[in-house]
C-alpha cells in the first residue's frame, strides 16, 4: 500500500502501537491521553483504520480470551508497518491543512447580528481557549494528572505547540474585541 493511501491518522494509529500491542478500545483511551490533543480521532474511526492496516498488511491481531468480560481483539504493527510509519516520519512535507473553523464562520458572517451579539461567541471562544491553554501548559511540563504522558521531548514539544497556538488565539481574540470596542459597525 502506497503513503499516498494512507492518512495521517492511520499513521498516528501506528506510532500509538509501537508503544506496545493494544485493543480498538485501549488504542482509543491512549490517544485520548495523547494525539487526542492534536488528532482527535473517533474510536468507530480507529477501528475502521485498524481494519485497513490489517487488510495491507501494517498490523496484526490476534483474539484474546477475558474472563468476565467480551473477547477482544489486540492489534500489533508489523514490521512493514513500521517501515511505512518511519518512511513517512522521515518524509520533509509537513503535510499543512487548512483547518475548518466555524468560529471564523459565524464571524465573517457577523454583521448580520445585532450590535454586541457576537461578544458572548467571542467570551466562549475565550474560556475554550484558556482551558486549552491550560491543559496544554500542563502537558508540555508533564504534570497532566491522570494523563499518561510519555517522558519523551517530541511529545512536550506537541504540547508546547498547542500552548503556543492558544495564546496566539488569544491575542488575536484581544484584537478582535478591540475592534468591536471602537464605534462602527458590528460594535
Amino acid at each position: 500500500m502506497s503513503r499516498a493511501r494512507l492518512t495521517p491518522s492511520s499513521f498516528a494509529i501506528l506510532g500509538l502501537l509501537t508503544l506496545g500491542p493494544r485493543s480498538g478500545y485501549e488504542l482509543g483511551s491512549l490517544a485520548e491521553r495523547t494525539v487526542q490533543h492534536f488528532w482527535p480521532m473517533t474510536r468507530p474511526h480507529i477501528y475502521t483504520e485498524l481494519s485497513k492496516l490489517e487488510r495491507f498488511g501494517h498490523v496484526t491481531s490476534v483474539e484474546v480470551e477475558q474472563r468476565g468480560a467480551p473477547d477482544k481483539r489486540v492489534y500489533s504493527i508489523t514490521e512493514r508497518g513500521e517501515r511505512e510509519l518511519d518512511a513517512w516520519l522521515a518524509d520533509t512535507d509537513p503535510e499543512v491543512q487548512r483547518p475548518r473553523h466555524p468560529l471564523l464562520i459565524k464571524l465573517f458572517f457577523a454583521n448580520r447580528l445585532e450590535a454586541g451579539a457576537v461578544r458572548p461567541l467571542l467570551a466562549s471562544y475565550r474560556a475554550v481557549l484558556e482551558a486549552r491553554k491550560s491543559t496544554y501548559a500542563a502537558l508540555a511540563a508533564g504534570v497532566m494528572p491522570g494523563q499518561q504522558w510519555p517522558d519523551n521531548h517530541y511529545f512536550r514539544l506537541t504540547a508546547r505547540f498547542g500552548q503556543r497556538r492558544m495564546e496566539a488565539d488569544l491575542a488575536w481574540l484581544d484584537e478582535v474585541e478591540a475592534v468591536l470596542a471602537t464605534p462602527g459597525p458590528g460594535a
